[in-house]
């Protein structure tokens, strides 16, 4: 939401080039980093706890999972994604171009909220966001469409999650 408002500003300002150079070295920079998501989402998994699975399992929340992973990865994705994105970054010399980005829209009268100044935090923030946006849509197809449920773990694990919701919101309905 907030780096497609940017985005359009800034274009409207004539700064298509230099965003067009800026979003491909972003491109770069988070196809390194998401390989770090992996052991982070295995370890996030193996540390839930009985109670916490039931609790993501059976509930009305689409994103409960997604929430989850997000609340307990968050600290860990920022440490592993911020060494990758800041090499990547000064290697393509992204950061001196974010400087001029950043000068030119913070300058912007009534902008409300002002980009960060430092790239690498900008887009570690935004790549973990992305992330969670991608889980987050994969979690609510799987949850509302039963044709993604794959495996036979899978159907038997959310046709039971749907029957215990089911007992939770009947006696509300009565």
């Amino acid at each position: 939401g907030d780096a497609e408002k940017i985005e359009r500003t800034l274009r409207d300002l004539g700064f298509d080039k230099t965003i067009n150079q800026v979003t491909g070295k972003f491109t770069r920079a988070m196809s390194s980093a998401v390989a770090v998501a992996k052991p982070a989402f295995t370890e996030s998994l193996t540390s839930m706890s009985i109670k916490e699975a039931a609790k993501i399992l059976v509930t009305d929340n689409p994103h409960a999972a997604t929430d989850y992973f997000k609340n307990t990865m968050k600290p860990t994705l920022m440490a592993g994604f911020r060494p990758i994105m800041d090499s990547t970054i000064k290697t393509e010399g992204a950061d001196k171009e974010w400087s001029n980005i950043t000068s030119v829209y913070n300058s912007i009268p009534f902008i409300n909220k002002p980009l960060e100044n430092s790239l690498t935090d900008f887009l570690t923030a935004r790549v973990i966001d992305g992330l969670f946006l991608m889980v987050a849509n994969e979690e609510e197809q799987v949850r509302s469409k039963y044709a993604l449920r794959k495996t036979d773990l899978m159907k038997k694990v959310f046709g039971y999650a749907e029957q215990e919701l089911k007992k939770k919101i009947q006696p509300k309905n009565n």
